[in-house]
């Protein structure tokens, strides 16, 4: 991986798992995985971004945190929060425009 190029980490916490996905910037998927937290939340969300480091070295990435677990998080880390419904229809927007209901 080419540790110039500016990665997207999107972290997803909900009530049951951790999830995050690293996009390259052309926004293919890189690297993704999720796990269940146990409400054990930084230990896991620790274990995934470990994961990720070993498979892609490091890289330079920008996060965002969304899911129902997350607005603490992104609070605390000072990392950009994003509401789930709006990050969907913001995917949808890039990956799937003629899509009018979700």
């Amino acid at each position: 991986m080419n540790q110039k190029e500016l990665y997207t980490l999107g972290i997803d916490i909900g009530s049951t798992t951790v999830k995050i996905a690293i996009l390259d910037e052309n926004n293919e998927v890189v690297f993704s995985d999720y796990e269940r937290h146990f409400a054990n939340i930084q230990e896991t969300l620790s274990d995934l971004l470990g994961r990720a480091i070993h498979k892609l070295g490091p890289v330079h990435a920008s996060p965002v945190i969304t899911g129902s677990g997350g607005l603490t998080l992104a609070q605390y880390l000072d990392v950009p929060f994003a509401q789930e419904v709006v990050a969907v229809a913001e995917a949808l927007q890039t990956y799937a425009p003629q899509t009018d209901v979700a």
